[in-house]
């Protein structure tokens, strides 16, 4: 996972948090942002072995957004 215009690995300054359910089941990795910012993120879906491409608002109420990752589903909230 990375951001599309960056072409590096997850960063611990725009990735702070990632949690992984008691299951097993879903992971959600929390993302920080600045207003007004948009950020391209890819996901590389292993199980159908494609790429999710994301892209993240910010805005100057919403400056986390979460990435939520589980069998059936990514989606950014």
């Amino acid at each position: 996972m990375d951001e599309l215009n960056k072409g590096t690995f997850i960063s611990q300054q725009r990735f702070y948090s990632v949690t992984i359910d008691s299951d097993n089941i879903q992971m959600t990795i929390m993302v920080k942002g600045v207003p007004n910012e948009l950020v391209d993120i890819l996901v590389h879906d292993s199980k159908f072995e494609s790429i999710i491409h994301l892209i993240s608002h910010f805005s100057d109420e919403k400056l986390q957004a979460q990435i939520i990752i589980n069998s059936t589903n990514i989606i950014c909230l």
